[in-house]
Formats: C-alpha cells, structure tokens, sequence
C-alpha cells in the first residue's frame, strides 16, 4: 500500500482500517513480501550502475523499518509514516525517469506533467482537510468499522455545538457495537447539554 500511494496517492485515508494477516502464507502477504524482495534485490543490482537509484531504494527501507517491520504494532499503516521514505522514492525516480528518457527537454516536461498532477491532487485532499469536520467523516466514510473515526468525528461535532448530530453518530456507532471510552463521554456531555442528566450519567 505503501508503494501503491508513492506512485498513486489516491485515494487517501488519514485512519486506516486495515486487513491484518493471520498467517505468512496468505496469498496478499506472500505476494507483498515478494514484491519488497524483488525490490531490495533490484538495489543490490543496481548498486554500482545506477547508484542514486539503488540509494533511493535503500533509503525507502531503512526509514519505513523504524514503524513498519515484522514486529507488530496496532495501527499498522499511517500515510504520514511516508514523509521521510518519501525522499528516496523521489531521488529514485527522477534517476530513473532521466536515465529512459535520456532527453533533458522530455525529462523536464514529463516532470513538470507529474508535478502538476500531484499540485492538484494536493489541492483536492486540501478540502478534505479544511476542518475536522470534513476531515473525519472522510475517514469514517472509508473506515466505517473502526471507532476512532466516530469518537473524532463526535468529538469535533459537540465542538461545534451540533449536538443532535453527535448525539445520532455516537448512538449510531453503539449499534453498530463499536465502543470506547472516549465516545461514551463524548455522548454524556453531548445529553447532559440537552439537559439529560440521568442518561448522561450513565454514559
């Protein structure tokens, strides 16, 4: 996923909720771990030839493996984990752009053409981002079984005083069995405000 958004950055997800392996030989997982070999493997080929190349590479992996390795963690995937990796996929592929089109000018206008695309796609995550708000029912929309996108969500709605909409997003979540602590109290203030306070007391 991680190299699927250095290429292609959308769509985009603040809070994943993502599908963990249950064994080394699912399919997903064996084809994942084959694609990362063949790609240190390239870097070691590339090594003396194409040495900013295989730097790039090397660099991707040794930044990412602080957060993403075989040692498990809870949130497996987080888009802002790529800003550092992120540098050695540019020099990586700005080598390797060069290096088939040999021609400075179609060098220079297909790197304009990617920068362009990226400005817009920046432009468009950008509204996304205008609040938090906005940026949480994005993530609840792509996300719609985990429950921190509800607490947030919830949270940044009582904020702004739309208390019936927190009231029915938090309760919403409850049927749906996704719980937490964090919700629970964020729907006690919400009812106590309504003036509530046996059923906020009970949240």
């Amino acid at each position: 996923t991680y190299l699927r958004l250095l290429f292609f950055p959308y769509p985009q997800n603040l809070d994943y909720d993502y599908p963990i392996s249950e064994t080394f030989w699912e399919p997903q997982t064996v084809a994942s771990l084959s694609l990362l070999l063949a790609l240190g493997y390239s870097a070691v080929l590339l090594f003396r030839r194409q040495p900013l190349i295989a730097f790039g590479i090397f660099w991707f992996f040794l930044t990412l493996s602080v957060e993403s390795s075989i040692f498990p963690i809870e949130d497996v995937i987080f888009e802002h984990r790529l800003y550092l990796p992120l540098f050695g996929f540019a020099v990586s592929f700005s080598s390797a752009l060069h290096l088939l089109l040999k021609r400075m000018r179609t060098f220079v206008v297909c790197s304009f053409s990617v920068v362009l695309a990226l400005s817009v796609l920046t432009y468009l995550r950008n509204n996304v981002w205008k609040d938090e708000i906005s940026l949480w029912r994005d993530v609840l929309q792509k996300s719609p079984r985990k429950a921190r996108p509800y607490e947030n969500l919830g949270a940044a709605l009582l904020y702004d005083g739309r208390l019936k909409e927190t009231e029915e997003l938090l309760k919403g979540a409850l049927e749906k069995n996704l719980r937490s602590a964090e919700m629970y109290n964020t729907l006690g203030v919400t009812v106590a405000r309504f003036g509530r306070y046996e059923e906020a007391i009970r949240y």
